[in-house]
């Protein structure tokens, strides 16, 4: 196939300067390009969950920051389909739900209070946590109660060999990690201790401004103070029996008031204060037995509390006569439960999932307590409330295979029974999700290893009418160095895009090299017309200065990137568009082009 060769200048805006264009490198002409289009994937079972996303815990640790914090809530924002609500804060609003309909799981522990500072950050410590599991749509059958999403935080494993931790400081708070074997290879911690800081600021502050304040006889009252704790141990009972302990404290305490006094004859005083303290408490511990890898028997047991609490006194002292009011207001979820799940895989392409629940809930929706005096000491308390209880009972299957190269499966159910009060409500929820993994292209080409060379690979169809699905260049070593450039710190996520994507022959052989790209989706129910199954496939050979380009170009581009994500919701400065253009804006490069025309088959057939 001959060759073409294009000269060309991108974007160019001299405003009345003199542009100069120089070519750092030549684009050096393509060789033969094979390419095939055929049915394949990369393991026996393909998992067709959909709506899910995985995040490492070191990526998370890595994203751009506010207040110096890490943040797994503020790391989820960043994903397609959720909203924060307001800018700053860790609110999670998935697809139009609301804030309390997502369910919230720390190492199989459900928890009721996420949050720090009201909502500033979350009160998950990054530095325990191994993987973020993320569901918008489509939960496994093993969730359930909520309807916005699932998000299941997996915790590191604690260190059996050596002892080692990190210790950090951000604008409010301290946090200490430390793990280690206390019985080699049998018995392991970890221990994580976050708390603020800000009372060594605001506590010497607030006594310089009453000092101010006393002549006039007044006084303010204010404090703020936040803390979490994890600890949790790891044990390896034998070589089939393994299990851990988890416990979580977070807490939260604020204070404001006021007061007004005077002395002499017609001294009085006149105190007001409210006190706010909230959080959760929680342990779980877990058995699994897994005698080989097709088998898996899990047991866990766990206990979780939320409990808010809000005080308020007013005090009056006129001489000898003195009036208070005080308001107590409390209110709590208390849950019991316990599980029991097993996993086998009775063939490569087939896995089974059933599980069954149990949760005891108590709540407490309001437990008010009011009293006062008339100005003769006499109180009148007034108020009380009732615990609730409810029974929570849940047996759940669900069942993966892959019956064709092509197609993965997962059909499930989850039956729930509740009684509270003397009343039964029943729920069936069937689950299923289909994934279909049509294609993987492999672009063959020969490669000289003995200078850096750099690529586009571009598949499209072949007219307006037609769709691509999306593409996947995730599988391939070569494109990691690309998304290493583009997604920066989240380079271990997926990369995709629909207009192409650049690399280079840095981690290439020489001679005969190979690049696949996976095309997902059924592309036969959302085209139409004769040319639905063909793709234009064109690998181009391009000059450095245009590949340096297109890798900024697509670090700012959302959809592509999450470093472009990131820019969209002020958390990180867009990347600087590369130009070699002197006196002007833009890039002069050269590019060489082959390309071949494929025909996929057709699953329906």
């Amino acid at each position: 196939m001959p060759m073409k060769t294009f000269y060309s200048l991108f974007l160019l805006c001299g405003l009345g300067l003199t542009a100069h264009a120089q070519i750092d490198s030549v684009a050096h002409h393509l060789k033969e390009v094979v390419v095939l289009g055929h049915d394949a994937r990369t393991d026996n079972l393909l998992t067709p969950q959909t709506g899910g996303v995985v995040i490492k815990g070191t990526a998370i640790a890595n994203m751009p920051v506010m207040l110096g914090e890490p943040d797994v809530l503020k790391a989820l924002q960043t994903q397609t389909g959720v909203s924060s609500g307001i800018e700053g804060f860790t609110g999670i609003y998935v697809r139009g739900g609301e804030n309390d309909q997502n369910l919230y799981l720390l190492h199989r522990l459900p928890l009721y209070n996420v949050n720090h500072l009201g909502g500033l950050f979350s009160s998950f410590n990054v530095a325990m946590v191994e993987n973020v599991k993320f569901f918008k749509a489509g939960f496994p059958a093993e969730y359930g109660g909520r309807v916005a999403s699932v998000t299941d935080i997996q915790l590191k494993r604690s260190d059996f060999e050596e002892y080692h931790g990190q210790a950090s400081i951000g604008l409010l708070s301290g946090n200490v990690h430390v793990t280690g074997p206390i019985i080699e290879d049998r018995l392991a911690f970890s221990a994580s201790v976050r708390r603020s800081w800000m009372e060594l600021v605001t506590i010497p502050a607030l006594a310089i401004i009453n000092s101010s304040k006393k002549k006039n006889g007044e006084k303010a009252i204010g404090g703020y103070s936040f803390f979490d704790i994890n600890l949790k141990l790891d044990y390896n009972i034998s070589d089939y029996l393994d299990g851990f302990t988890h416990f979580y404290m977070g807490r939260d305490r604020t204070k404001l008031g006021s007061e007004n006094f005077s002395s002499g004859d017609n001294s009085y005083l006149e105190k007001n204060t409210i006190k706010l303290n909230w959080g959760s408490l929680g342990a779980v511990t877990c058995l699994n037995f897994k005698p080989n890898d097709m088998f898996l028997v899990s047991a866990d047991a766990y206990m979780t509390f939320f409990d808010s609490k809000y005080k308020q006194n007013a005090d009056e002292t006129y001489g000898d006569s003195y009036v208070y009011s005080y308001k107590n207001d409390n209110s709590g979820i208390k849950d019991f439960g316990a599980s029991l799940r097993a996993s086998l895989m009775p063939a490569d392409n087939i896995k089974i999932d059933v599980g069954a629940e149990f949760v005891r809930h108590k709540y407490k929706p309001e437990e008010l307590e009011i009293s006062g005096s008339n100005g003769f000491g006499i109180a009148t308390p007034t108020g009380t409330a009732a615990e609730i209880a409810g029974n929570e009972f849940v047996v759940w299957e669900n069942n993966t295979f892959a019956p064709f190269e092509w197609l993965q499966l997962s059909v499930g159910a989850r039956f729930t029974q509740y009684s509270s009060s003397g009343r039964n409500h029943k729920y069936l929820e069937p689950r299923g999700n289909i994934r279909v993994s049509l294609t993987t292209y492999e672009i063959h080409f020969s490669n000289d290893a003995s200078a850096r060379r750099y690529y586009f690979a571009k598949i499209g169809a072949v007219d307006y009418i037609s769709q691509v699905g999306t593409l996947d260049y995730s599988a391939d070593p070569t494109f990691r160095l690309t998304s290493e450039r583009i997604n920066k710190t989240f380079a271990s996520l997926k990369l995709e895009g629909q207009n192409g994507m650049p690399f280079s022959n840095e981690a290439m052989q020489d001679g005969d090299c190979c690049i696949r790209i996976t095309e997902k989706g059924d592309y036969t129910y959302y085209n139409m017309g004769e040319n639905a199954q063909l793709r234009k496939v064109t690998l181009y050979s391009i000059s450095e200065a245009y590949y340096k380009y297109l890798i900024s170009v697509l670090s700012n581009d959302s959809e592509s990137s999450w470093q472009g994500g990131l820019t969209d919701i002020g958390l990180s400065e867009p990347v600087r568009i590369f130009s070699n253009i002197n006196g002007g804006c833009g890039i002069f490069g050269c590019l060489h082009s082959d390309k071949k025309i494929v025909k996929l088959p057709n699953v329906r057939e």
